[in-house]
């Protein structure tokens, strides 16, 4: 299991939670896959003005190594104005 944490617009909260679903992309592999938001960060970034989302990661297979580029495809944040909702995230070990 790995655990992605990525930052998304503050402006996406109103559509996403704990639970929302997420589908994240590695290009170098050619891996897609869904997980679902077990954390939202209580804080927002007061200089980017993003907020930290965190996910757990399948990765029974091991074909995804940590440090690894993702592309995350927030969906349901670009219905809530979020149009940068698709960002960049590096899988890490699950502590």
């Amino acid at each position: 299991m790995l655990e992605l944490k990525a930052r998304l617009p503050e402006r996406a909260l109103a559509a996403l939670g704990v639970g929302s679903v997420l589908d994240m992309r590695v290009p170098a592999v050619g891996i897609a896959r869904s997980t679902t938001i077990k954390r939202i960060n209580p804080a927002v970034d007061v200089f980017t003005r993003t907020v930290e989302i965190v996910a757990d990661l399948d990765n029974a297979d091991g074909a995804l190594k940590p440090g690894m580029l993702a592309e995350i495809d927030f969906g349901a944040a670009r219905d809530a104005g979020a149009a940068d909702a698709t960002a960049s995230a590096l899988p890490e070990k699950k502590r």
